[in-house]
């Protein structure tokens, strides 16, 4: 069972369920060089579980690290272009504990962040300030009345472009329609770093009615 989406003009997605029953998220370059592998425990993609590895064109590893229930655990290992070490970071549940950088001649050098995840320019609040001022009334059929909330998964390519919406979870086909063309008009997002490069993410927008 999987399926596939467009990540950006020169890769794509695929996603499948392993023997394990994580679902596994594959991103490749259109020659089919792998360049990420994320695991999930949901079929929405949104809880990560498991490793998240990506990788250099000449198939080498670039970082590696795991998830328990969406949140960073453990050690994460960076490594240079020729395999040799870059950066060890170690975390609980979710926060940075410890970290180590090395040079390129195997020295000690400053240490920065390695984790940045999709965000909105200006925040939560100026993302909900765009989706208030484009929204528009809804009327339901029937006086029909529906309250609740509606989420959906923005695939974000490492420009920061909205290239896939999916709902993971449907109020109304009214309500899912809507809030999938309000994204239309949100514009670019903040991409996704690791280890100081940008990356494929995604972002998980939910609205109440």
């Amino acid at each position: 069972m999987g399926f596939g989406q467009i990540v950006s003009p020169d890769s794509v997605a695929v996603s499948h369920i392993d023997s394990l029953g994580l679902w596994q998220e594959k991103t490749m370059a259109r020659d089919g060089r792998l360049y990420s592998l994320v695991y999930f425990s949901d079929s929405s993609l949104t809880v990560q579980q498991g490793d998240e590895t990506y990788f250099y064109s000449n198939g080498n590893i670039r970082c590696t690290s795991k998830y328990e229930n969406g949140t960073i655990q453990g050690e994460v290992l960076s490594f240079y272009h020729d395999g040799r070490k870059k950066r060890i970071d170690v975390y609980e549940t979710g926060k940075y504990q410890s970290g180590t950088c090395y040079g390129t001649s195997g020295g000690i050098i400053p240490h920065t962040d390695f984790k940045k995840d999709v965000a909105y320019p200006g925040g939560v609040q100026a993302l909900y300030s765009i989706i208030i001022v484009n929204a528009q009334q809804l009327s339901l059929p029937n006086s029909e009345t529906v309250t609740g909330l509606v989420s959906v998964r923005l695939s974000i390519d490492k420009n920061g472009k909205i290239v896939e919406k999916q709902i993971v979870k449907s109020l109304h086909p009214l309500y899912d329609a809507e809030i999938l063309r309000i994204c239309e008009h949100i514009g670019k997002f903040e991409p996704a770093e690791r280890d100081g490069e940008t990356v494929p993410g995604f972002y998980l927008l939910t609205v109440k009615y």
